[in-house]
């Protein structure tokens, strides 16, 4: 097997999160930026970290994305997929997409994939001054 039983654990732990949350709950969000490149998928720059409501909606995790690549790539732009991944996962291989028009729960902390088939120059500027 490719996967280890810590990471499969890890998958179950993610895969099965609980229905019940309450109000009020944060959770911490990590968004790894990956783009198309000529041999293959990259990874760029440090990943987008911040806190949000474990309870929201697609649209308020969108605007919280946008914010954070503003601040820290002057980027504003949409043209974005945005997946699901695991700590203990590669983001390089996240296939999870996130389409959701309603309520969204998120994980005690969510990691997400931002995938861009043609990156904003400004975003490939900015990353490489970065790694």
């Amino acid at each position: 097997s490719d996967y280890s039983p810590s990471d499969l654990r890890a998958y179950w732990r993610d895969a099965m999160a609980p229905e019940f949350v309450k109000d009020g709950k944060k959770s911490p969000v990590v968004v790894h930026v990956r783009v198309n490149w000529t041999l293959g998928r990259k990874l760029l720059g440090v990943p987008l970290l911040f806190c949000m409501d474990t309870k929201t909606n697609m649209e308020m995790l969108i605007d919280a994305i946008q914010v954070q690549l503003m601040l820290r790539y002057n980027v504003d732009a949409t043209d974005w997929s945005l997946f699901q991944s695991s700590a203990g996962w590669d983001a390089l291989h996240a296939e999870t997409q996130l389409r959701s028009d309603g309520l969204v729960t998120l994980r005690d902390c969510e990691h997400l994939v931002l995938h861009w088939d043609f990156p904003p120059a400004s975003l490939l500027k900015s990353s490489i001054q970065v790694t």
